[in-house]
């Protein structure tokens, strides 16, 4: 899978959160996925488990009145990594690191939160 699809489908998965809309998140997603971010809890793991913290995390962005703006994406074989803070500006800022199947969907994420 070419590098700039897999960076497109992070993308949108991002404008998914933005949007507030756990279904655009997951439209991208191995069924047997895994999502770590200890901002919303312990690692999800599995479809219907990274789903129900895809909707704890765009509930709470949207109660916030928060959006995610992505500063800098790298990628290679197989992987992507987006650089990201929080509008407005609270000090929350962090890094994803994506890793993708052979077909291009989401398998792994890990989100490093710095802020």
């Amino acid at each position: 899978m070419k590098s700039q699809h897999l960076e497109s489908t992070l993308l949108a998965a991002f404008a998914g959160v933005n949007a507030y809309d756990a279904d655009a998140i997951m439209a991208n997603w191995n069924r047997d996925g895994i999502y770590h971010n200890p901002m919303v809890g312990p690692p999800a793991k599995g479809f219907d488990a990274v789903r129900e913290m895809m909707v704890k995390l765009t509930a709470g962005v949207k109660s916030r009145g928060e959006q995610l703006v992505v500063d800098r994406v790298t990628h290679g074989e197989g992987y992507v990594i987006a650089e990201w803070h929080v509008e407005p500006r609270n000090g929350k800022d962090g890094v994803h690191v994506a890793e993708f199947d052979a077909s291009g969907k989401l398998v792994h994420v890990k989100v490093y939160p710095r802020g």
